[in-house]
């Protein structure tokens, strides 16, 4: 199957509905609601890698936006 033929077949699909469509939750309009505060974090891929992240400290206040 060519990439073209592939792509038409999934335009000619019918979206599939989840099966846990019932249990889902409807978020507040003040949703989030919680701050996130990091101190004196230190990430690493694994326990013998460097560390990738050293001592970060930082404070995430509800609704603000975060780039990197």
């Amino acid at each position: 199957m060519t990439s073209a033929e592939r792509v038409i077949e999934y335009i000619d699909l019918k979206p599939e509905e989840s099966p846990n469509i019932q249990n889902l939750i409807t978020l507040p309009p003040q949703w989030p609601i919680g701050a996130m505060i990091f101190d004196n974090l230190s990430f690493r891929y694994s326990s013998t890698a460097p560390w990738v992240l050293k001592n970060i400290s930082i404070s995430i206040q509800p609704n603000e936006k975060v780039l990197f």
